[in-house]
């Protein structure tokens, strides 16, 4: 199995919405996410259209930042998002209630 990469997650999650739109659009919010370190950058899981797309998006109800390291040990649920969370490795801005729903945005798109 090959190693994942913060593009390659970002890539399956939009497959995913292709496949299951109805699961992401009940969510109905806006996520950006910013990735630091090597292979990061900015991307948008819009749950609204539904689409995954790389750069920012301002209407963005919730943004998160955290390292690719630790954004790819949090999808393969490797180390859950409220200990990353706990421990200042992500950062959240706007709408926590939207932070929270996070497991079920997983359950959606992995």
């Amino acid at each position: 199995m090959a190693d994942k990469t913060v593009s390659g997650i970002f890539d399956g999650w939009q497959a995913k919405l292709a496949e299951h739109p109805e699961q992401a659009q009940a969510i109905g919010a806006v996520y950006q996410w910013v990735i630091t370190g090597d292979g990061g950058g900015s991307w948008v899981l819009d749950c609204v259209t539904p689409a995954v797309r790389s750069g920012e998006d301002t209407a963005a109800q919730c943004k998160i930042t955290l390292s690719g390291e630790d954004f790819i040990a949090m999808e393969s649920k490797t180390v859950p998002a409220p200990q990353l969370f706990m421990q200042g490795r992500m950062l959240i801005e706007g709408d926590m209630s939207l932070a929270l729903r996070l497991q079920q945005v997983f359950d959606a798109i992995s």
